[in-house]
């Protein structure tokens, strides 16, 4: 069944692994003279709503490869295809306000003996979260989204 997927589907597969690894890495750090380095992952703050956002994209991508057999029929007929990509483009945008609002909120900066600010965490699960939203929106079938001739939604 892999084997089958298209591009837009691996992207998908791809960001939403990358998305979860990414919650488990520091978004946060703070490194203090004497006292050493201390963090935060993702499932702090505003993290809490990407992970959120990651288990809506996690059930819509199960939902985009496996089909009828996730939701069965009786819910097939409201998730529709198009309806799950409008979905995905939902969820990959909460995502990305998700890891902006942990951003505006994380106190950054540095003074005598310390220095604090974000971690490569947040920035992967940016990265991931347009991924998201990028392939949600090739999904949708939007003719105003540039996208290269090889690839099949």
């Amino acid at each position: 069944m892999m084997g089958q997927l298209s591009f837009t589907q691996w992207l998908l597969v791809g960001a939403t692994v990358l998305m979860f690894i990414a919650l488990l890495l520091p978004w946060w750090s703070v490194t203090a003279v004497f006292l050493g380095t201390f963090s935060l992952d993702g499932f702090h703050s505003w993290g809490w709503l990407s992970f959120v956002a990651w288990l809506v994209i996690l059930f819509l991508d199960l939902r985009l490869i496996v089909g009828d057999r996730l939701v069965g029929p009786s819910v097939s007929g409201i998730l529709t295809t198009p309806m799950t990509a409008r979905s995905i483009v939902v969820a990959g945008v909460a995502e990305l306000i998700g890891n902006f609002l942990f951003i505006a909120v994380a106190p950054s900066g540095s003074g005598a003996g310390y220095s604090a600010g974000i971690g490569a965490g947040v920035i992967i699960a940016i990265i991931c979260g347009l991924a998201v939203t990028y392939a949600g929106l090739l999904l949708t079938g939007v003719a105003w989204l540039p996208k290269p001739k090889w690839i099949s939604t």
